[in-house]
């Protein structure tokens, strides 16, 4: 059987050629859609990475802000250190005499009375006047009570409590001689024996002495 084509050759390769076109057209839309979608992904992790950097650079600012702070802080530091220092060597000699006069009353028995506290600094001066860079070291200042009581029972009261001072050590009991005290106040030692008018009062006068636990000097050295 014989096929007779009744179309024109050249509408044959026009038709052909239309399709090869419609072929390249849609290969290339493809391609084209690919491209796109792939730069809309590079698109969206460049946004990602830019909004990274940016939430870093502000973490950064906030950093550096706080670091700012801090160094105000740490020159305030150096400043508060000097004048601690300053502080320290002024008061290097000084005795917190307030606190001790104030815990000497807080133990004192309310039968006794006491009539003088002294402090010996001879000992201090002394040490002052050594050459530079002795190595002797200054002894702590001796304090010196003295009071009454009625009974030498008060008196060993006096002594237990003065003891419980954490800031005192070697306490001793110098002396406690009985005597009689007239009502014009003046007392006459050495009553053993005599019979004292019947306006005077027996009276236990005692001295103590102590030292202070711990005793800085003018060379920063502890006397322990």
């Amino acid at each position: 059987m014989t096929r007779i084509d009744l179309i024109p050759p050249e509408l044959v390769e026009k038709h052909q050629a239309r399709r090869v076109i419609s072929l390249m057209a849609i290969g290339a839309g493809v391609v084209f859609g690919v491209l796109i979608i792939i730069y809309l992904l590079t698109l969206g992790q460049i946004i990602l990475a830019t909004d990274r950097v940016d939430k870093i650079k502000a973490q950064n600012t906030q950093v550096q802000a706080y670091i700012s702070k801090l160094k105000s802080y740490d020159e305030r530091k150096k400043v508060l250190d000097e004048r601690q220092k300053i502080i320290d060597t002024v008061t290097t000699d000084q005795v917190q005499w307030s606190s001790i006069l104030n815990d000497i009353s807080m133990v004192v028995p309310n039968d006794i009375w006491l009539k003088s506290v002294k402090i010996d600094i001879a000992p201090i001066l002394a040490a002052k006047e050594q050459a530079a860079g002795a190595s002797n070291k200054a002894p702590a200042p001796p304090i010196t009570i003295i009071g009454d009581a009625f009974d030498h029972a008060a008196v060993a009261r006096w002594l237990v409590h003065l003891g419980e001072i954490n800031q005192f050590r070697s306490v001793w009991l110098d002396y406690a001689t009985e005597q009689a005290v007239s009502a014009s106040g003046t007392a006459t030692a050495g009553t053993t024996g005599t019979t004292p008018a019947a306006s005077a009062v027996n009276v236990i006068e005692f001295q103590t002495t102590v030292k202070l636990a711990k005793f800085t000097d003018s060379k920063g050295t502890t006397t322990p």
